[in-house]
């Protein structure tokens, strides 16, 4: 019963991690280095295709990462990583 609620948190963590990872990897952390999310690969799959594969939950962890103000967006829709605002978050312990 306890893994319905441990390995969901746990696999969040790990997607928050690998996003903070892509967004250093394509170095966008400003706005004028901010990529889409099909740019950063990080768009959410089709319906058919999360039937057959197992669940990404680095789609989430960006809608998280958002909420908490760490992802920014630009404009014209574009992604970028506030590096200043995630080392004071909780987020930045993470990654």
């Amino acid at each position: 019963m306890a893994a319905l609620f441990l390995i969901p948190g746990w696999l969040l963590r790990r997607a928050v991690r690998q996003v903070i990872k892509i967004f250093r990897r394509h170095n966008a952390i400003d706005a004028t280095t901010a990529m889409s999310d099909s740019e950063l690969g990080i768009r959410p799959q089709p319906f058919l295709r999360r039937l057959m594969q197992r669940r990404d939950y680095k789609p989430y962890a960006l809608t998280v990462m958002m909420r908490a103000g760490v992802v920014l967006m630009t404009d014209d829709g574009k992604f970028y990583l506030s590096e200043e605002k995630l080392a004071n978050s909780n987020l930045g312990k993470l990654g």
